[in-house]
Order: structure tokens, then C-alpha cells, then sequence
């Protein structure tokens, strides 16, 4: 089942960013991290009825605060990077991130991929680096100078802390009984927004008028963004972590289609071989 429930996530990424790119203008960059929490809370609140009565181990409070004690660096890092870059340009860069997460799932869990794993979130995460390139970008940059630039250091140390939050997150699902995505995915939902207020705090008046006005839209990235975690979490429960991870960067891809129907983007046909290598590596996962 896990292999229906991660497009879910990789969907929802994709909605999220073409939203955020017509919001990066007119909501300032912790605005728009902060409005996508507090805009799931109420659906995280409610889902929690459907997986009430829970019992917690102590092991949960360990996952809760390390993940959410990580995410906030990580919203802030990623946010801001978006500003100072293209999202096309910092694309290849998660490519790595699910082989990152294999290796901290095996330190961290004990959880031991196949050799078929291994192959198909290699071949996700080639297929999603060479689907993210933009010509004349990234590809022509020397390697000093491509790190030198502020938005790709923060876009690696955010890809590096999501590599190590999932480890957090299922250590925290596997301390509830029955397993219950929704109380963690509502719990990090407080802590997270409370973590970020020394970092709005200069910009707090302008970034909650924000937030105000464009509530709306912030309840529906709310609303399938919890779709989305939730989907995650229990995606996490059923599977290897690096597997979930690379599924995850297919969003790449379909960030791609979604810019072309939404944001009149061109679709480069001379990256359907990328399209196709990543393809191959979802069904060597599903096996």
C-alpha cells in the first residue's frame, strides 16, 4: 500500500510549490512556512477523532521534539532558499536526499534495503537529477562557484535535516499504539510555528496581516497538506524510509507537468529519458 500513499506526498509537494511561487511575491518567505502549518492544524485536529484512543510510549516524546526541533531549521533554511533561487535550479539537489535517508534509516533503524531498493532509488534519484537541471544553469556552474551560492547551501543543510527527520518520525509512530500519523503530524504542527517565532519576530505585524489576508488559500495548502503527511506517516510505517524518500522526489517530475498546465511552462521532451529512468526505479521498488 505504501507505494500509492508516497505519490500522495510527491502530488501535494508539487501543488504546493506551484502555490508558493505565485505567493513568493506578496507573502515574505517564513510567512509562507508558518501559513502552511497553521493551515493544517484544524484538519490534523480533526483527523485525530479517527485514530482516537491512543497509547503513548515514552520513545514518542523522543521522535516529537527531534523532529520538530530539526523541521523548524529546515522550513526556515527552505523557504528562504526559494527566494534567493529558482526551485528548477535547487531541484537536483534532494535528488540526493533518499540515499541519505537509507543510510540513517540503517544507522538509526536497522532497516537493511535489498539490492532491487538500492537500484531503484538510484535510478529515482539520476532520473530526478537530470529532470531538475536547467541548462546553462547549474550545469555550467563551476562546483565552488554552484556551492559559494547562499540558496544552494541552505537548500543541502534543509535536505540534510530531511534526511535525519524521518528516522525521528517513525521512532515516534512506532511509540503509539495503535500507530497514530495523526498525533505526531498535530503535535509537530504546534511545536514547529512556536520554534519560528524568534526568527519572524522583527516581521511579525507584516507576516500575520499576510497570513490574514490570505487565509483562504493557506487553508487549502492546509488541507492537502495534511493528506499529505498523513500519508507519509503511515507510508513510513509499512516500508524502508530511503524507498518512501524516493518516491518522494517525484515530485520533481510532476512539479514539471503541473507548471506546464498552470504556469504556461514549456515541458522539454528531451528530458523524457530522465521521466523514464525514474519510472523504472518506482516499479524496482514496488517488487
Amino acid at each position: 500500500m505504501w507505494i500509492f500513499l508516497a505519490p500522495v506526498t510527491a502530488i501535494v509537494t508539487s501543488i504546493n510549490a506551484i502555490i508558493f511561487k505565485k505567493l513568493a511575491t506578496r507573502v515574505q518567505y517564513l510567512g509562507l512556512g508558518v501559513g502552511q502549518i497553521l493551515g493544517s492544524m484544524p484538519f490534523l485536529a480533526l483527523s485525530l477523532l479517527w485514530y482516537w484512543p491512543v497509547r503513548i510510549e515514552p520513545l514518542f516524546w523522543v521522535g516529537l521534539l527531534g523532529t520538530s526541533f530539526l523541521n523548524v531549521f529546515a522550513t526556515v533554511f527552505v523557504f528562504r532558499a526559494i527566494t534567493l533561487e529558482d526551485i528548477s535550479f535547487l531541484a537536483p539537489i534532494a535528488a540526493f536526499n533518499p540515499l541519505l535517508t537509507l543510510f540513517v534509516s540503517f544507522i538509526a533503524l536497522g532497516e537493511y534495503p535489498s539490492l532491487l531498493g538500492i537500484m531503484g532509488i538510484v535510478l529515482i534519484g539520476f532520473g530526478a537529477t537530470l529532470l531538475g537541471r536547467e541548462e546553462g544553469k547549474a550545469t555550467h556552474l563551476g562546483l565552488m562557484q554552484f556551492f559559494r551560492k547562499r540558496g544552494v547551501r541552505l537548500t543541502l543543510a534543509a535536505q540534510g535535516i530531511w534526511a535525519v527527520t524521518p528516522a525521528f518520525e517513525k521512532i515516534a509512530l512506532q511509540s503509539t499504539n495503535p500507530e497514530n500519523p495523526a498525533l505526531l503530524a498535530f503535535l509537530s504542527s504546534v511545536i514547529i510555528p512556536i520554534g519560528m517565532i524568534p526568527f519572524m519576530y522583527r516581521e511579525k505585524k507584516k507576516i500575520l496581516k499576510q497570513l490574514t489576508h490570505f487565509s483562504p488559500v493557506f487553508l487549502f495548502i492546509g488541507f492537502i497538506s495534511t493528506l499529505s503527511v498523513l500519508a507519509a506517516f503511515t507510508a513510513y510505517l509499512q516500508t524502508n524510509l530511503g524507498y518512501v524518500a524516493a518516491i518522494f522526489r517525484m515530485n520533481i517530475f510532476f512539479t514539471m507537468i503541473l507548471a506546464a498546465l498552470f504556469l504556461k511552462e514549456k515541458i522539454d521532451m528531451s528530458r523524457l529519458g530522465a521521466v523514464i529512468f525514474m519510472f523504472v526505479g518506482v516499479l524496482l521498488l514496488a517488487l
